[in-house]
Protein backbone atom coordinates (compact mmCIF):
# COMPACT_ATOMS: atom_id res chain seq x y z
CA UNK A 1 0.00 0.00 0.00
CA UNK A 2 0.89 3.36 -0.28
CA UNK A 3 0.42 5.56 3.02
CA UNK A 4 0.92 9.37 2.62
CA UNK A 5 2.03 10.59 6.68
CA UNK A 6 0.45 14.44 7.42
CA UNK A 7 2.27 15.88 10.40
CA UNK A 8 3.03 19.17 11.29
CA UNK A 9 7.02 18.09 11.12
CA UNK A 10 8.82 15.63 10.14
CA UNK A 11 11.53 14.78 13.00
CA UNK A 12 11.09 16.97 15.86
CA UNK A 13 8.43 16.82 18.48
CA UNK A 14 6.84 13.34 20.10
CA UNK A 15 4.29 13.42 17.38
CA UNK A 16 7.13 13.62 14.66
CA UNK A 17 8.84 10.45 16.26
CA UNK A 18 5.70 8.64 16.76
CA UNK A 19 4.96 9.07 13.07
CA UNK A 20 8.57 8.55 11.61
CA UNK A 21 8.49 5.44 14.41
CA UNK A 22 5.31 4.07 12.26
CA UNK A 23 6.97 5.04 8.78
CA UNK A 24 10.17 3.03 9.25
CA UNK A 25 8.09 0.16 10.05
CA UNK A 26 5.80 0.53 7.21
CA UNK A 27 8.62 0.77 5.03
CA UNK A 28 10.52 -2.28 6.28
CA UNK A 29 7.70 -4.35 5.85
CA UNK A 30 7.41 -3.64 2.08
CA UNK A 31 4.43 -1.06 2.05
CA UNK A 32 5.83 2.23 0.82
CA UNK A 33 4.81 5.26 3.27
CA UNK A 34 5.72 9.18 2.38
CA UNK A 35 5.83 11.79 5.42
CA UNK A 36 4.69 14.98 4.10
CA UNK A 37 5.29 18.00 6.50
CA UNK A 38 5.85 21.54 6.90
CA UNK A 39 9.37 20.96 7.91
CA UNK A 40 12.25 20.64 4.93
CA UNK A 41 14.44 17.81 4.68
CA UNK A 42 17.69 17.38 2.72
CA UNK A 43 18.18 14.16 0.59
CA UNK A 44 15.56 12.23 1.88
CA UNK A 45 12.61 11.06 -1.17
CA UNK A 46 10.42 9.53 1.26
CA UNK A 47 10.16 13.28 3.26
CA UNK A 48 8.98 16.01 1.71
CA UNK A 49 6.87 19.24 2.12
CA UNK A 50 3.75 20.46 0.59
CA UNK A 51 5.52 22.49 -1.77
CA UNK A 52 9.26 22.18 -3.44
CA UNK A 53 11.14 23.74 -1.25
CA UNK A 54 12.30 27.15 -2.51
CA UNK A 55 11.92 30.97 -1.79
CA UNK A 56 8.24 30.62 -2.48
CA UNK A 57 7.19 28.08 0.09
CA UNK A 58 9.67 29.81 2.49
CA UNK A 59 7.66 33.02 2.44
CA UNK A 60 4.29 31.51 1.93
CA UNK A 61 4.72 29.88 4.94
CA UNK A 62 6.16 32.97 6.93
CA UNK A 63 2.98 35.14 5.42
CA UNK A 64 0.66 32.77 6.82
CA UNK A 65 1.85 32.13 9.81
CA UNK A 66 2.15 35.79 10.66
CA UNK A 67 -1.29 36.26 10.24
CA UNK A 68 -2.42 33.10 11.65
CA UNK A 69 -1.35 34.28 15.10
CA UNK A 70 -1.76 37.88 15.01
CA UNK A 71 -5.49 37.62 13.24
CA UNK A 72 -6.06 34.12 15.57
CA UNK A 73 -6.77 32.10 12.49
CA UNK A 74 -4.58 29.07 13.41
CA UNK A 75 -5.25 25.96 10.85
CA UNK A 76 -6.94 28.07 8.67
CA UNK A 77 -4.33 29.88 5.62
CA UNK A 78 -1.33 27.41 4.71
CA UNK A 79 -1.03 28.51 1.66
CA UNK A 80 1.45 25.43 0.90
CA UNK A 81 -0.77 22.66 1.75
CA UNK A 82 -3.54 24.59 -0.48
CA UNK A 83 -1.54 24.29 -3.04
CA UNK A 84 0.34 20.92 -3.05
CA UNK A 85 -2.35 18.97 -1.45
CA UNK A 86 -3.63 16.97 -4.74
CA UNK A 87 -0.47 15.52 -5.99
CA UNK A 88 0.59 14.38 -2.40
CA UNK A 89 -2.83 12.92 -1.76
CA UNK A 90 -3.66 10.99 -5.01
CA UNK A 91 -0.70 8.77 -4.11
CA UNK A 92 -1.91 7.25 -1.73
CA UNK A 93 -4.53 4.55 -0.97
CA UNK A 94 -4.66 5.52 2.66
CA UNK A 95 -3.66 9.06 4.10
CA UNK A 96 -2.60 8.35 7.80
CA UNK A 97 -3.35 12.31 9.32
CA UNK A 98 -1.15 13.01 12.57
CA UNK A 99 -0.47 16.49 14.47
CA UNK A 100 -2.43 19.23 12.21
CA UNK A 101 -1.66 22.44 14.31
CA UNK A 102 0.98 24.67 14.64
CA UNK A 103 0.70 26.67 11.16
CA UNK A 104 1.85 23.96 8.49
CA UNK A 105 -1.36 22.69 7.15
CA UNK A 106 -5.06 23.93 6.52
CA UNK A 107 -7.54 21.79 8.04
CA UNK A 108 -10.26 22.75 5.89
CA UNK A 109 -8.47 20.48 3.40
CA UNK A 110 -9.75 17.53 4.79
CA UNK A 111 -12.77 17.03 2.77
CA UNK A 112 -10.52 17.11 -0.46
CA UNK A 113 -8.04 14.51 1.15
CA UNK A 114 -10.91 11.87 1.99
CA UNK A 115 -12.09 12.45 -1.54
CA UNK A 116 -8.75 11.15 -2.47
CA UNK A 117 -8.29 8.07 0.03
CA UNK A 118 -9.53 7.14 3.29
CA UNK A 119 -8.75 9.11 6.22
CA UNK A 120 -6.83 7.85 9.52
CA UNK A 121 -6.16 10.70 12.08
CA UNK A 122 -3.50 9.42 15.15
CA UNK A 123 -4.63 11.72 17.52
CA UNK A 124 -1.27 12.38 20.11
CA UNK A 125 -3.35 15.31 21.81
CA UNK A 126 -6.70 17.07 22.09
CA UNK A 127 -6.35 20.06 19.25
CA UNK A 128 -9.07 18.01 17.16
CA UNK A 129 -11.44 18.26 20.41
CA UNK A 130 -11.11 21.80 21.14
CA UNK A 131 -11.24 25.51 19.26
CA UNK A 132 -7.56 25.63 20.20
CA UNK A 133 -5.32 23.96 22.82
CA UNK A 134 -2.96 21.04 22.00
CA UNK A 135 -3.85 20.47 25.69
CA UNK A 136 -6.75 22.32 28.14
CA UNK A 137 -5.63 21.77 30.87
CA UNK A 138 -8.25 21.90 33.41
CA UNK A 139 -10.50 23.63 31.28
CA UNK A 140 -13.66 22.34 30.06
CA UNK A 141 -14.78 24.95 27.52
CA UNK A 142 -14.27 22.15 24.53
CA UNK A 143 -17.14 20.86 25.78
CA UNK A 144 -19.28 23.00 24.89
CA UNK A 145 -17.73 24.89 22.06
CA UNK A 146 -14.81 27.36 23.38
CA UNK A 147 -14.60 31.00 23.74
CA UNK A 148 -12.75 33.29 26.73
CA UNK A 149 -9.92 30.24 25.99
CA UNK A 150 -7.58 31.07 29.44
CA UNK A 151 -4.56 29.71 27.24
CA UNK A 152 -3.88 31.59 24.05
CA UNK A 153 -0.39 31.33 24.35
CA UNK A 154 -0.98 27.41 23.67
CA UNK A 155 1.03 25.91 21.79
CA UNK A 156 -0.40 27.13 19.61
CA UNK A 157 -0.19 30.49 20.25
CA UNK A 158 -2.35 32.89 18.97
CA UNK A 159 -2.74 36.34 19.55
CA UNK A 160 -6.91 36.84 19.06
CA UNK A 161 -9.17 35.05 21.15
CA UNK A 162 -11.30 33.25 17.89
CA UNK A 163 -11.40 29.94 20.08
CA UNK A 164 -15.36 30.00 19.16
CA UNK A 165 -15.36 30.63 15.71
CA UNK A 166 -12.43 28.07 15.38
CA UNK A 167 -14.68 25.58 17.37
CA UNK A 168 -17.62 26.21 14.52
CA UNK A 169 -15.15 26.01 11.70
CA UNK A 170 -14.14 22.89 12.90
CA UNK A 171 -17.64 21.28 13.41
CA UNK A 172 -18.47 22.65 10.03
CA UNK A 173 -15.61 20.52 8.38
CA UNK A 174 -15.51 17.69 10.54
CA UNK A 175 -19.41 17.40 9.45
CA UNK A 176 -18.02 16.99 6.16
CA UNK A 177 -15.21 13.98 7.08
CA UNK A 178 -15.59 10.79 8.24
CA UNK A 179 -12.40 9.68 9.33
CA UNK A 180 -10.98 6.81 11.61
CA UNK A 181 -9.79 8.65 14.97
CA UNK A 182 -6.49 6.21 16.53
CA UNK A 183 -5.31 7.05 20.03
CA UNK A 184 -2.08 6.03 21.41
CA UNK A 185 -4.05 6.54 24.81
CA UNK A 186 -7.27 4.83 26.18
CA UNK A 187 -7.67 7.76 27.89
CA UNK A 188 -7.54 10.05 25.08
CA UNK A 189 -9.73 7.35 23.32
CA UNK A 190 -12.31 8.38 26.08
CA UNK A 191 -12.52 11.92 26.00
CA UNK A 192 -12.55 11.67 21.92
CA UNK A 193 -15.75 9.26 22.09
CA UNK A 194 -17.14 12.16 24.38
CA UNK A 195 -16.02 15.68 22.58
CA UNK A 196 -18.61 16.80 20.65
CA UNK A 197 -16.44 17.86 17.40
CA UNK A 198 -15.51 13.78 17.63
CA UNK A 199 -17.75 11.64 18.90
CA UNK A 200 -19.44 10.65 15.76
CA UNK A 201 -15.92 9.47 14.46
CA UNK A 202 -15.49 5.72 15.04
CA UNK A 203 -12.12 5.78 17.70
CA UNK A 204 -9.86 2.71 18.00
CA UNK A 205 -6.65 2.73 20.63
CA UNK A 206 -3.21 2.01 19.20
CA UNK A 207 -0.34 2.21 21.70
CA UNK A 208 2.74 3.57 20.14
CA UNK A 209 5.48 1.24 19.54
CA UNK A 210 9.75 1.67 20.07
CA UNK A 211 12.36 -0.43 18.62
CA UNK A 212 12.70 -2.93 21.07
CA UNK A 213 15.77 -3.99 19.34
CA UNK A 214 17.49 -0.69 20.00
CA UNK A 215 15.77 0.38 23.08
CA UNK A 216 16.86 -2.28 25.37
CA UNK A 217 18.90 -3.07 28.59
CA UNK A 218 22.70 -2.53 28.64
CA UNK A 219 25.25 -3.15 31.09
CA UNK A 220 24.64 -0.32 33.60
CA UNK A 221 27.90 -0.21 34.77
CA UNK A 222 29.41 0.53 31.16
CA UNK A 223 27.19 2.44 30.17
CA UNK A 224 27.77 4.99 33.08
CA UNK A 225 31.67 4.32 32.30
CA UNK A 226 30.88 5.42 28.65
CA UNK A 227 29.00 8.67 29.43
CA UNK A 228 30.91 9.92 32.44
CA UNK A 229 28.38 9.45 35.24
CA UNK A 230 29.32 8.11 38.75
CA UNK A 231 29.08 4.69 39.39
CA UNK A 232 28.52 4.80 43.22
CA UNK A 233 25.64 7.64 42.83
CA UNK A 234 21.67 7.17 42.49
CA UNK A 235 21.25 8.45 38.86
CA UNK A 236 18.09 10.24 38.73
CA UNK A 237 17.15 11.00 34.58
CA UNK A 238 14.77 13.62 33.73
CA UNK A 239 13.76 15.51 30.12
CA UNK A 240 15.14 19.15 30.75
CA UNK A 241 12.16 20.84 29.53
CA UNK A 242 10.40 19.60 33.12
CA UNK A 243 12.31 22.16 34.40
CA UNK A 244 11.45 24.77 32.39
CA UNK A 245 7.79 23.82 30.59
CA UNK A 246 4.73 24.31 32.73
CA UNK A 247 2.86 21.45 31.17
CA UNK A 248 5.96 18.98 31.45
CA UNK A 249 5.87 19.79 34.91
CA UNK A 250 7.91 22.85 35.46
CA UNK A 251 8.28 23.46 39.75
CA UNK A 252 7.19 19.77 40.39
CA UNK A 253 10.38 18.13 39.81
CA UNK A 254 12.44 20.74 41.53
CA UNK A 255 10.41 20.87 44.72
CA UNK A 256 10.15 17.35 44.82
CA UNK A 257 13.67 16.90 44.76
CA UNK A 258 13.96 19.62 47.59
CA UNK A 259 11.91 17.65 49.64
CA UNK A 260 13.77 14.25 48.88
CA UNK A 261 16.74 15.65 50.64
CA UNK A 262 15.30 17.20 53.48
CA UNK A 263 14.10 13.32 53.94
CA UNK A 264 17.78 12.55 54.03
CA UNK A 265 18.26 11.21 50.53
CA UNK A 266 22.07 12.45 49.59
CA UNK A 267 23.31 10.76 47.18
CA UNK A 268 21.49 11.59 44.16
CA UNK A 269 22.41 13.50 40.51
CA UNK A 270 20.13 14.37 38.25
CA UNK A 271 20.79 13.58 34.36
CA UNK A 272 18.72 16.49 32.23
CA UNK A 273 18.47 15.48 28.54
CA UNK A 274 17.38 18.51 26.21
CA UNK A 275 17.48 22.14 25.70
CA UNK A 276 17.69 23.95 28.97
CA UNK A 277 18.93 27.12 29.32
CA UNK A 278 18.01 28.37 32.46
CA UNK A 279 20.33 28.76 35.95
CA UNK A 280 19.13 25.70 37.84
CA UNK A 281 21.65 26.32 40.73
CA UNK A 282 19.84 26.89 43.92
CA UNK A 283 16.90 24.88 42.94
CA UNK A 284 17.82 22.09 42.69
CA UNK A 285 19.60 20.34 45.69
CA UNK A 286 21.71 17.89 44.03
CA UNK A 287 24.40 17.78 41.58
CA UNK A 288 22.90 17.79 38.04
CA UNK A 289 24.23 16.79 34.60
CA UNK A 290 23.20 18.86 31.45
CA UNK A 291 23.42 16.37 28.52
CA UNK A 292 21.71 18.82 25.89
CA UNK A 293 19.68 17.72 22.91
CA UNK A 294 20.18 13.74 21.52
CA UNK A 295 19.76 12.58 18.19
CA UNK A 296 20.67 9.38 18.43
CA UNK A 297 18.51 6.45 19.98
CA UNK A 298 21.60 4.57 20.86
CA UNK A 299 22.53 6.88 23.12
CA UNK A 300 19.54 7.51 24.80
CA UNK A 301 19.26 3.46 25.61
CA UNK A 302 22.51 4.28 27.14
CA UNK A 303 20.95 6.91 29.30
CA UNK A 304 17.92 5.47 30.53
CA UNK A 305 20.63 1.94 31.22
CA UNK A 306 22.66 4.11 33.06
CA UNK A 307 19.37 5.30 35.20
CA UNK A 308 18.03 4.33 37.98
CA UNK A 309 14.69 6.15 37.93
CA UNK A 310 13.32 7.98 34.60
CA UNK A 311 10.96 10.40 36.23
CA UNK A 312 8.87 12.43 34.55
CA UNK A 313 6.47 14.52 36.53
CA UNK A 314 3.97 15.83 33.59
CA UNK A 315 0.95 17.53 34.33
CA UNK A 316 -0.85 15.99 30.56
CA UNK A 317 0.26 13.92 28.13
CA UNK A 318 -0.92 11.34 25.96
CA UNK A 319 1.11 8.80 25.89
CA UNK A 320 5.05 9.57 26.02
CA UNK A 321 7.15 7.57 24.31
CA UNK A 322 9.93 8.69 26.90
CA UNK A 323 8.08 6.04 29.28
CA UNK A 324 7.75 3.78 26.83
CA UNK A 325 11.76 3.98 25.75
CA UNK A 326 12.27 3.63 29.33
CA UNK A 327 10.66 0.80 30.42
CA UNK A 328 11.94 -1.37 27.37
CA UNK A 329 15.55 -0.89 28.48
CA UNK A 330 14.28 -1.72 31.96
CA UNK A 331 14.36 1.28 33.76
CA UNK A 332 11.40 1.57 35.97
CA UNK A 333 9.37 5.21 36.37
CA UNK A 334 8.16 7.94 38.43
CA UNK A 335 5.73 9.75 36.85
CA UNK A 336 2.27 11.58 37.91
CA UNK A 337 -0.93 9.98 37.44
CA UNK A 338 -2.47 12.22 34.59
CA UNK A 339 -3.18 11.33 30.82
CA UNK A 340 -2.72 7.90 29.33
CA UNK A 341 0.35 7.91 31.76
CA UNK A 342 -1.05 5.28 34.22
CA UNK A 343 -1.72 2.96 30.81
CA UNK A 344 2.54 2.73 30.98
CA UNK A 345 3.43 3.38 34.68
CA UNK A 346 1.73 0.69 36.74
CA UNK A 347 2.36 0.46 40.23
CA UNK A 348 4.38 -2.39 41.41
CA UNK A 349 4.96 -3.55 37.74
CA UNK A 350 6.88 -0.65 35.72
CA UNK A 351 7.31 1.80 38.08
CA UNK A 352 5.59 4.57 40.84
CA UNK A 353 2.82 7.14 40.56
CA UNK A 354 2.60 9.93 42.31
CA UNK A 355 -0.72 12.22 42.95
CA UNK A 356 -0.28 15.28 40.24
CA UNK A 357 0.79 18.84 41.81
CA UNK A 358 2.10 17.24 44.87
CA UNK A 359 5.77 17.38 44.91
CA UNK A 360 5.24 15.72 48.86
CA UNK A 361 3.65 12.79 46.92
CA UNK A 362 6.89 13.24 44.53
CA UNK A 363 9.23 12.71 46.56
CA UNK A 364 7.74 9.72 48.24
CA UNK A 365 7.83 7.82 44.99
CA UNK A 366 11.24 8.75 44.30
CA UNK A 367 12.10 7.89 48.02
CA UNK A 368 10.54 4.77 47.83
CA UNK A 369 12.08 4.13 44.13
CA UNK A 370 16.07 4.76 45.07
CA UNK A 371 15.61 3.48 48.68
CA UNK A 372 14.45 -0.37 48.08
CA UNK A 373 16.77 -1.55 45.69
CA UNK A 374 15.42 -5.02 45.22
CA UNK A 375 11.90 -3.63 44.84
CA UNK A 376 13.25 -1.36 41.89
CA UNK A 377 15.30 -4.46 40.47
CA UNK A 378 12.33 -6.88 40.39
CA UNK A 379 10.03 -3.84 38.67
CA UNK A 380 13.03 -3.08 36.35
CA UNK A 381 12.23 -6.51 35.13
CA UNK A 382 8.80 -6.53 34.71
CA UNK A 383 9.47 -3.30 32.74
CA UNK A 384 10.98 -4.92 29.65
CA UNK A 385 8.05 -7.61 29.85
CA UNK A 386 5.43 -4.71 29.42
CA UNK A 387 7.07 -3.46 26.50
CA UNK A 388 7.68 -6.24 25.02
CA UNK A 389 3.74 -7.37 25.30
CA UNK A 390 2.39 -3.91 24.68
CA UNK A 391 4.58 -1.93 22.99
CA UNK A 392 6.76 -3.18 20.68
CA UNK A 393 6.65 -1.09 16.89
CA UNK A 394 6.08 -4.30 15.06
CA UNK A 395 2.89 -4.78 17.47
CA UNK A 396 2.06 -0.73 16.51
CA UNK A 397 2.97 -1.92 12.50
CA UNK A 398 0.44 -4.84 12.25
CA UNK A 399 -2.19 -2.68 14.05
CA UNK A 400 -2.12 0.24 11.32
CA UNK A 401 -1.43 -2.08 8.67
CA UNK A 402 -4.77 -4.42 9.63
CA UNK A 403 -6.70 -0.84 9.78
CA UNK A 404 -5.46 0.29 6.74
CA UNK A 405 -6.35 -2.74 5.03
CA UNK A 406 -9.84 -2.75 6.11
CA UNK A 407 -10.22 0.90 5.27
CA UNK A 408 -9.13 0.19 1.73
CA UNK A 409 -11.40 -2.50 1.42
CA UNK A 410 -14.30 -0.39 2.81
CA UNK A 411 -13.78 1.82 0.14
CA UNK A 412 -13.35 -0.66 -2.87
CA UNK A 413 -16.21 -2.06 -2.02
CA UNK A 414 -18.48 0.94 -2.00
CA UNK A 415 -16.98 1.84 -5.55
CA UNK A 416 -18.57 -1.49 -6.74
CA UNK A 417 -21.85 -0.70 -4.86
CA UNK A 418 -21.87 2.97 -6.82
CA UNK A 419 -20.69 1.32 -10.21
CA UNK A 420 -23.59 -1.35 -10.33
Amino acid sequence: MNILQVNTLATRGGAALACLRLHRALNAAGHHSRIVSGQRTEGKSDMRTWMPPGRLRRALNFFAMGLEIKLGLEGLLNAPSRLGWRQNARWADVINLHNLHSYHFAFPLLPRLEAEAPLVWTLHDMWALTGHCAYPMQCRRWRRGCGACPNLLGPPRIDLDTTALLYRIKKWVFGRINPTLVTPSRWLARLAKQAPLTRRFRTECIPNGVDLGVFRPLPAEASRRALGLPADANILLAPANSMTRLRKGKGLLSAGLRRLRAEGVRDVRLVLVGACDQDLAGRVPYPITLVGPVESESLMAALYSAADIYALPTRADNLPNTLLESIACGTPCVACSVGGVPEVIRPGRTGWLAEPENPEDLARCLHRALAHNRERDKIARTCRAVAEQDYSVSLMRKRYVSLYEQLVQQRENARRRESL
